[in-house]
């Protein structure tokens, strides 16, 4: 009887070994990043060397009446989010999302309160080979101490034109045409309102 039990126990004891050496160490999860258009929205597709990096002062107003492409690819670039926007505009809320890490700057038009657009900043860890990580984290840290100063203040914002989905989770301030800002490449605070700093804008 004894003979059985140690057999059983040696049995056992081979199996918990056994499958841990299978099961290998824990590992902590990756941090996850984004999925739609990630590599338009952190600068690490194939048109980023052809984007035209001067900025185009601009409005959202005007930015959300730009048509929508019927297709965005994946990988590739249409004709408006070839070129680097600037805008004025008031920032009423800086969200941390979740599901791909990226700073979402609520603006409003300081001229057309019904104007709204997002602006995202992505974390410079889900930005590898952009070029632009460094930027990235200025200006999340940027945003967050402006934010943190004032309320509602005035700002300008310059980035990347992006058409995104039209599914948005801040869907009251999404523009309506789905664009947006997307890399954020800074912001900084405005001193006066709307009524210092014009609607003055170009076309691309």
């Amino acid at each position: 009887m004894r003979l059985l039990v140690l057999a059983f126990a040696l049995l056992c004891a081979s199996v918990f070994s056994l499958s841990g050496a299978l099961a290998g160490p824990v590992r902590k999860a990756a941090k996850p990043c984004g999925v739609y258009r990630w590599p338009v929205k952190t600068l690490t597709d194939a048109d980023a060397r052809r984007i035209d990096w001067t900025p185009v002062r601009t409005t959202i107003r005007h930015l959300e009446s730009l048509p929508r492409p019927a297709k965005s690819p994946t990988n590739r670039r249409t004709r408006y989010e070839l070129h680097v926007y600037r805008v004025k505009a008031r920032l009423v809320g800086v969200r941390h999302t979740l599901l791909d890490h990226d700073y979402h700057l609520l603006l409003v038009d300081p001229t057309d309160p019904g104007a709204r657009m997002i602006a995202e900043i992505p974390a410079p860890e889900c930005a590898k080979g952009s070029g632009h990580r460094a930027a990235f984290a200025a200006a999340r840290r940027r945003a967050d101490a402006i934010y943190a100063r004032i309320r509602h203040p005035w700002v300008s914002v310059t980035g990347v034109g992006f058409f995104d989905s039209l599914f948005h989770a801040h869907g009251h301030y999404h523009a309506r045409n789905g664009f947006e800002l997307h890399p954020v490449l800074s912001i900084r605070a405005l001193r006066t309102g709307h009524r210092r700093h014009g609607a003055a804008f170009a076309k691309p």
